[in-house]
């Protein structure tokens, strides 16, 4: 799903937001309230403060949030839990630890737990009857049966619970949707919510993935239920649905129900889909229909379906509206907000997370005059019905029949062929005891390893992040390695003899199954250094999380080195692992900038990746994963998927600052064994190595073994002819297209030249002193008459000569000494 989530929260949203969820219930009086435990956000990875105010919807970028969660990474094509697939969600958040934290926050002051938050409070004094509101938001075709039948059977229980309610929704009912329900363009989760007697809902950004036409026509003309945006105008300044519905309840109330979508939309979806429409300030259009509204006699409660999240919505909707429900940035909280101009009063705001899990609901207390006079507010959470209980209830069956249906299309669907499979393409692979589980033989999904499946998916996002309706282009492609939910061929993980063959649809859903947006974010060459550094996991607080490291997919583009070791061993060096990064077979430079393709969850700072949730100029790419996934599939690879089996990460250690040009270059590389299932096995394999440079170009330096997965360099730099200046060390293996870059700078004079060179010669200085008579030789000393001072000789002047041409020559000896040297480059931190 895309979703816009502030970088930095400000005034109550700051504070509301921060703290671990308690879902609460509240009643409102006319004096002010204790206020609830703050909820905090939820699925979307909360980004590192940055003391910036929260934007405004005109001036803020779009940006992502997770949509990775448990429930998608439990389900197949169909939607049905899928008992192999791991139970943590996309993110690698460590499940034990979650339990843990999860615990924690639903205690409250008095160590009780979440039930005891939800209980209902009495009854408001001259309060005469209750009306019920329930609420979804961003539930994305979630019509697998799992989740459709925990959210149908939670909203007809509540429904019998009191009579008097009405169902509602904040937008984004369909889109980025799971195949069951995407196959078909949606209908069944239309159809879904319909029968289950959904009244109204706001438009969200989702419900423009096909243009407003489709919008319009079709989806409104297949809904029981109404449409409504007072915020989005044609051409003519006249809104393309109803701004408002009004909807009777079971026991004669009137319910006024306004919808508003974020501003945002437009960057969102595909541009021409939304040609000629103003999305224009939500809270400003609903606050016009409200003041209309609160003069009608005729209508007894307000409500505002926002589908976006500020503090506006908070602090300045109208204070005719009696209740405020939000979505689109998938967070889950409960709050009682100050009503503005009314001292003492609130009213309750609510978003209830993402995809049915929860059900928001309201419970309205009204007098003899349908005022409102107290409520109270909650999270439900959904859960399944057993079969006894759907067959009692008509809608419920009905439901059932829907759901079936739906899984009956898309395994038919699946089924298509996509491309042909050319050899086997996998997540991270290792035989042996699984360090996780303790069980022993095939384990796939290990993220702490380099992948084929990382390769390839990196790649779709890079192509996707050129090849796209917004327009958009991309320097890198990158993947989270939980991300990754099957292999190629499918069916591998159960079956280790299953057969490369075809793979169809349903496969490629399967490894990318949590309808992400593929986002676009600006990095600087540094950021791409904390991403990869990022790699060796800490949360926020910097504790190390369940996984103490991840390993991300880059596209074939990107290579790196580093020295720290992968796991909890590299802690001790955190900060300090990345080597160089190369980037199209140039070195990256910390000023350098690039646009990176990623999925909405990384995008978010998903999984502690924290310095892509930094990047700017956040732009959605209008593809989500599964569809941009299935179209390089076809369209890039021709129907026709290999693996990339080259390492793009490889370990360097004893590479040295500087060697002697008469010494030798020394150093280990290791880790070139790619470890997915299938990969060819690299011991025993040559490794070409050379010095490349403009001139005099590539300097052939031999061969060297692949050991232990180690290649040990051992270079006679003396028996190379090259010339000073700047070069590379490539190191590569042809048959996988591994490449291992390493700066290097050779310096001084020409190898294989003279070491010391000749010093110019030197005059020699007059004698200040006569000649003797006899002449005698040079090394004579001479003197003259008694009383004379003692003088040098023309033979001591001469020898004076040499000795200073010698100590010259000494000092030029060892200064040559000093500079005949390679010494290594650093990369630019």
């Amino acid at each position: 799903m895309s979703s816009h989530m502030p970088r930095a929260l400000s005034g109550l949203l700051a504070a509301a937001l921060v703290a671990p969820i308690a879902v609460s219930s509240a009643v409102a009086t006319t004096e002010s309230p204790t206020p609830p435990e703050n909820p905090s956000v939820t699925e979307t990875p909360s980004p590192e403060p940055t003391g910036e105010s929260t934007p405004t919807p005109e001036t803020s970028e779009p940006t992502p949030s997770s949509e990775q969660d448990e429930t998608e990474g439990n389900e197949d094509l169909t939607g049905e839990p899928s008992e192999d697939t791991p139970e943590s969600d996309s993110g690698d958040d460590n499940d034990t630890d979650n339990q843990t934290d999860a615990d924690e926050s639903n205690e409250d002051d008095n160590g009780e737990g979440l039930e005891a938050n939800t209980l209902m409070a009495p009854m408001q004094e001259g309060a005469e009857s209750t009306l019920t509101l329930l609420n979804i938001n961003d539930f994305h075709g979630r019509v697998d049966h799992q989740v459709g039948m925990s959210l149908a059977a939670t909203v007809e229980a509540e429904r019998a619970e009191n009579e008097n309610n009405l169902f509602l929704s904040a937008g984004d009912d369909i889109g980025a949707s799971l195949f069951v329900s995407s196959v078909q363009q949606d209908e069944p989760t239309i159809a879904y919510l319909s029968t289950l007697g959904l009244e109204a809902s706001a438009l969200g950004n989702h419900e423009f993935d096909r243009g407003v036409d489709d919008l319009t026509g079709r989806v409104t003309g297949l809904a029981a239920f109404d449409h409504i945006a007072a915020n989005v105008v044609d051409e003519n300044g006249d809104t393309i649905v109803d701004p408002y519905t009004e909807i009777e309840t079971p026991e004669g109330q009137t319910v006024a129900v306004i919808g508003a979508v974020t501003q945002e939309t437009p960057t969102l979806v595909d541009p021409s889909g939304v040609q000629g429409l103003d999305f224009t300030d939500p809270v400003a259009a609903v606050n016009e229909q409200a003041e209309l509204l609160a003069e009608d006699e005729d209508i007894d409660v307000i409500v505002a379906e926002y589908h976006d999240h500020t503090d506006e919505i908070v602090t300045e909707t109208h204070p005719a509206v009696d209740v405020i429900f939000t979505g689109h940035t998938h967070e889950e909280y409960v709050l009682d907000a100050d009503v503005p101009g009314e001292e003492g009063e609130t009213r309750p705001v609510l978003q209830t997370g993402e995809y049915g899990n929860n059900l928001g609901r309201v419970e309205l207390e009204l007098d003899a005059d349908d005022n409102v006079v107290g409520y109270s507010h909650e999270l439900v959470e959904t859960s399944e019905p057993s079969e006894e209980e759907i067959a009692a209830n008509p809608t419920l069956v009905e439901i059932q029949q829907i759901l079936d249906d739906a899984a009956e299309v898309a395994e038919e669907e699946g089924s298509q062929v996509l491309a042909t499979l050319e050899d086997y393409v996998t997540t991270g692979y290792r035989y042996g005891e699984d360090e996780e589980t303790g069980e022993v033989g095939h384990n796939f999904d290990q993220r702490d390893l380099e992948s084929s499946m990382g390769h390839l998916v990196a790649d779709a996002w890079l192509w996707a992040g050129n090849n796209n309706p917004a327009g958009i282009s991309a320097d890198i492609g990158l993947v989270n390695s939980g991300g990754l939910r099957d292999e190629f061929p499918g069916g591998l993980r159960q079956d280790i003899e299953t057969e490369i063959g075809d793979i169809t649809v349903a496969d490629a859903v399967g490894v990318n199954p949590f309808a992400n947006d593929i986002f676009t974010t600006d990095i600087t060459g540094a950021q791409l250094r904390e991403t990869l550094e990022q790699q060796w996991q800490t949360a926020a607080d910097g504790s190390v999380p369940g996984r103490p490291y991840l390993q991300l997919g880059l596209s074939s583009n990107v290579t790196y080195t580093y020295t720290g070791d992968i796991g909890m061993a590299g802690h001790e060096t955190l900060g300090n692992n990345i080597d160089e990064i190369w980037v199209n077979g140039n070195l990256v430079q910390d000023e350098d900038e690039f646009t990176v393709a990623l999925p909405s969850f990384l995008a978010a700072g998903g999984d502690n990746f924290r310095a892509l949730g930094n990047g700017t100029n956040d732009q959605q790419t209008a593809l989500i994963d599964t569809d941009a996934f299935t179209n390089y599939l076809q369209d890039e690879l021709d129907s026709a998927v290999a693996p990339r089996f080259d390492k793009q990460a490889v370990q360097v250690s004893g590479l040295e600052d500087s060697y002697d040009v008469d010494g030798n270059l020394t150093a280990e590389l290791s880790g070139f064994q790619l470890q997915s299932y299938g990969a060819p096995e690299l011991d025993g394999e040559q490794l070409s190595v050379s010095l490349v440079a403009d001139n005099p170009g590539t300097v052939d330096a031999g061969t060297v073994e692949i050991a232990d997965n180690t290649a040990s360099l051992d270079i006679d730099l003396s028996a190379l002819d090259v010339e000073a200046g700047n070069y590379t060390l490539v190191v590569t293996h042809e048959a996988t297209g591994t490449e291992v870059r390493s700066a290097l700078e050779l310096t001084g004079l020409q190898a294989g030249g003279d070491e010391t060179p000749t010093p110019e010669e030197t005059p020699t200085p007059t004698p200040t002193g006569d000649a003797p008579e006899n002449g005698g030789d040079d090394t004579s000393i001479g003197g003259g008459a008694a009383g004379d001072d003692m003088t040098r000789t023309g033979g001591l002047a001469d020898t004076g000569a040499e000795i200073s041409a010698l100590v010259i020559g000494g000092l030029l000896a060892v200064g040559v000494g000093t500079v005949l040297m390679i010494a290594r480059r650093k990369a630019a931190h």
